[in-house]
């Protein structure tokens, strides 16, 4: 427990562009289904939907696996009688007003992975503190996957990971 703390705070403190390299977000994603069906257990569902085309990016491909498994494991969470999850990528277009409504967003082509739930969501008071590190709603939580996943996105040049809720 406490070297996996260690590990997890220490990846706040990397240099940007450490380990960044060209990924495809359909393979991460596929690479993670074993682990997903063994963590989520029976309770919940998990659809995947994949870009036909190849959902390439930069990033550290050991964040992306993380990243996908901690917005899972919070789903899964958010769901204590059991749910739907669902993972997909895709390419997206913003433009110059849609960019300006997401915080470090640029107008351009994009990849997204997203991860939805059937959850009951998260309370305006908890989304504006949920990328924080040590903030948890959870008794037995860290309060460091979500801001895990912040750091990778931001160490990616990406914009934040919650633009829908």
């Amino acid at each position: 427990m406490g070297a996996s703390l260690t590990r997890r705070l220490l990846s706040f403190s990397r240099r940007d562009g450490v380990g960044l390299e060209t990924v495809d977000l359909n393979y991460r994603v596929m690479e993670t289904t074993e682990l997903l069906r063994r963590t989520l257990g029976d309770k919940v569902t998990f659809t995947l939907i994949f870009c036909r085309a190849p959902c390439q990016t930069t990033a550290n491909p050991g964040d992306v696996d993380n990243a996908i498994l901690n917005l899972a494991i919070n789903a899964r969470d958010a769901m204590l009688k059991g749910g739907a999850i669902t993972i997909e990528t895709n390419h997206v277009t913003l433009g110059s007003d849609a960019a300006a409504g997401i915080p470090n967003a640029r107008p351009g082509n994009f990849v997204r992975l997203s991860v939805s739930d059937t959850g009951h969501g998260m309370t305006p008071e908890v989304h504006k503190r949920a990328m924080e590190p040590l903030f948890t709603t959870k008794e037995q939580g860290s309060g460091l996957g979500l801001a895990t996943v912040y750091a990778a996105v931001k160490q990616s040049g990406a914009s934040s990971p919650f633009t829908a809720l």
